[in-house]
C-alpha cells in the first residue's frame, strides 16, 4: 500500500529522458552564466516537480480524512455547543426568586460565554480544541455563516449591545476600508450579516462595471515583457517538439505513428508545456547533444522556456501552499505533506478533547450546585489573566521609563 506522506517515487517512462538531461549536463562544467543558470534551473524544476506530486499523493488521503474523521467531529462540536447555548438561555432567562438566586457576577460571566458560544456558532466549521469550549471563552476562528435566527433571538434578548456593537464595527469597516458610503445600498441593515451580505454584492456590481473599462486600457509594460517571454518559450516547446516528430517519424503513416509509445509521451508533454521532458528525449535519442545544449544560441531560448515552465509549477505550488497553509498557521516549516497531515491529526485529537470537555461543561452548567464551582473558577482564572496582563503592562511602562531616564542628552556643537 503506497504511504501517502512519504515521498514520492518517480517511475513515469519521462524519468529516465530527464536523467539522461540532467546527466549530459553534469558531465559539462559550465562556462557562462547562461549554461549555469540552465543547470540550476533543471535542478530546480525537477525539485519542484517532486514536491508538486507528492501533494496530488497526498489530497485524496487529505480529502478522505476531513471527510470521515474531521468533519464529523465539526459537527458533533457544534451540536454541543448550540446544546450549550440553550442550556444558557433557559438559565438566564428562568425565575429569579427563591431557590433560583444567582450572584451577579455569574450572570455576568454566563453572558460572556453565551456570547462567546454564538459567535463561534456562527463562524463556519466548529473550531479547534482548546478554543472551542468553555475555557477558551467560546472564541474561535473560521468564515462566517449565514443569518442564524434562533441564534440572534437569544442574542437580543440577553446582550443586545452586543448587535449593536457588531453592527457599527460592520459599518466602520465597509466605510473606512471597502469604501462603501451612504449611497451606495449597504447602510441600513439589520444585523452585520446582512450588512456584509450587502456590502458584497454591492463590490461585485463595481467590479463587473470597472471590469470592461481596465481591459480597453493598455498594457503595462511588465505585461507586454510577460506576454512576449511566454511567446518565445511557446516556440522553443514547439521547436522541440517538431525536431521529436520529424525524426522519429518522418515519413511514417500517422495511423501507425499514433501507436507509438514515445511519440504518446512527446505528445503528452507539449501538451502539458513541459520542456524539460522534451529536450530530456531529445539527448535520450541521441538528436541533441550537451555541446548543443550549452551553445551560445540555444542555451539563451532553452533557459528562458525552463524558466517560464519553472514559474508554472512554482504558481501550481503556491495554490496548493496556499490551500494546506491555514492548516499549521504560522509554522511555515510544517508546510510539507508530512507536516501537515500532523497538524491535522493534532486537529481530530484536540477536537475529541474538547467534545469531551464540553460534555463535562454541559453537565455542571445544568446542575446548579456544579454551576457555582464552574463559574467560580472560570471567574478566578478571569482575574488571574487580567492581574497577569496588568503587572505585564507595568513591567513594560517601568522599562520603558527606565530606558528614557538612562539616556544621556545629546551635547549640541
Amino acid at each position: 500500500m503506497i504511504d501517502p506522506t512519504e515521498p514520492p517515487v518517480d517511475d513515469d517512462a519521462d524519468a529516465s529522458a530527464r536523467r539522461a538531461l540532467t546527466a549530459a549536463l553534469a558531465s559539462h562544467k559550465p562556462s557562462t552564466p547562461a549554461q549555469r543558470a540552465l543547470q540550476r534551473l533543471v535542478k530546480k524544476i525537477e525539485l519542484a516537480r517532486e514536491e508538486l506530486k507528492s501533494w496530488e499523493l497526498y489530497a485524496p488521503h487529505h480529502q478522505q480524512r476531513v471527510a470521515t474523521e474531521l468533519g464529523p467531529l465539526r459537527e458533533q462540536l457544534r451540536a454541543r455547543q448550540r446544546k450549550m447555548v440553550v442550556a444558557i438561555d433557559e438559565i438566564l432567562s428562568g425565575p429569579r426568586g427563591r431557590g433560583h438566586a444567582m450572584r451577579r457576577a455569574h450572570r455576568a460571566l454566563l453572558r460572556e460565554l453565551l456570547v462567546g458560544f454564538v459567535k463561534m456558532l456562527r463562524q463556519d466549521g466548529g473550531q479547534s480544541g482548546v478554543q472551542g469550549g468553555v475555557q477558551g471563552g467560546g472564541h474561535g476562528g473560521g468564515q462566517r455563516r449565514g443569518p442564524d435566527e434562533e441564534l440572534d433571538a437569544v442574542l437580543a434578548r440577553h446582550a443586545p449591545e452586543q448587535r449593536a456593537e457588531e453592527l457599527a464595527l460592520a459599518q466602520s469597516y465597509i466605510r473606512d476600508v471597502l469604501g462603501l458610503g451612504a449611497g451606495t445600498g449597504v447602510q441600513g441593515a439589520a444585523s452585520a450579516e446582512e450588512l456584509y451580505n450587502r456590502a458584497a454584492r454591492q463590490l461585485d456590481e463595481q467590479q463587473a462595471l470597472s471590469a470592461p473599462a481596465a481591459r480597453r486600457g493598455m498594457p503595462s509594460r511588465d505585461q507586454l515583457a510577460r506576454e512576449k517571454a511566454q511567446k518565445e518559450a511557446d516556440e522553443t516547446l514547439r521547436d522541440a517538439h517538431r525536431t521529436l516528430l520529424s525524426r522519429r517519424h518522418p515519413q511514417r503513416p500517422v495511423a501507425k505513428a499514433r501507436k507509438d509509445p514515445l511519440l504518446k509521451r512527446v505528445n503528452g508533454a507539449y501538451k502539458a508545456h513541459d520542456l524539460l521532458t522534451l529536450l530530456g528525449q531529445l539527448v535520450e535519442l541521441g538528436q541533441l547533444d550537451v555541446q548543443q545544449l550549452c551553445s551560445a544560441p540555444r542555451v539563451e531560448r532553452y533557459k528562458a522556456g525552463l524558466q517560464q515552465q519553472y514559474s508554472a509549477l512554482q504558481a501550481k505550488l503556491r495554490e496548493v501552499w496556499e490551500f494546506y497553509a491555514p492548516l499549521v498557521g504560522r509554522d511555515l516549516s510544517e508546510l510539507t505533506v508530512q507536516g501537515v497531515d500532523r497538524q491535522l491529526t493534532l486537529e481530530i485529537r484536540g477536537l475529541h478533547r474538547t467534545l469531551q470537555e464540553l460534555a463535562s461543561d454541559l453537565a455542571q452548567i445544568k446542575d446548579p450546585k456544579g454551576r457555582r464551582a464552574l463559574l467560580d473558577r472560570l471567574g478566578w482564572q478571569q482575574e488571574q489573566r487580567m492581574q497577569t496582563a496588568l503587572l505585564i503592562t507595568v513591567d513594560t511602562l517601568g522599562a520603558l521609563h527606565g530606558h528614557s531616564e538612562g539616556r544621556k542628552p545629546s551635547r549640541k556643537r
